[in-house]
């Protein structure tokens, strides 16, 4: 299964999967967007890594609520 980057839109191809709910999520990686993460208390880039959800929305397994650092809360 392909998806785009929702931060890009480059098509990426899957790099594994993750269960969320019971649901096995394809996960993705862009190697062209980095995202931040606290690291042992360091902030360190890494490539944005993300899966899809069921209904094919997008989101990051690592936030608490889903939503990735570039989204507006509007």
């Amino acid at each position: 299964m392909n998806c785009l980057c929702p931060k890009c839109c480059r098509p990426l191809e899957s790099t594994g999967s993750v269960e969320v709910d019971g649901h096995d999520c394809p996960v993705y990686q862009c190697n062209e967007c980095l995202a931040t993460v606290d690291m042992l208390g360091a902030d360190v880039e890494v490539a944005l890594t993300f899966a899809v959800d069921p209904d094919g929305t997008p989101f990051d397994p690592a936030s608490p609520d889903g939503r990735f650092p570039f989204q507006s809360d509007s």
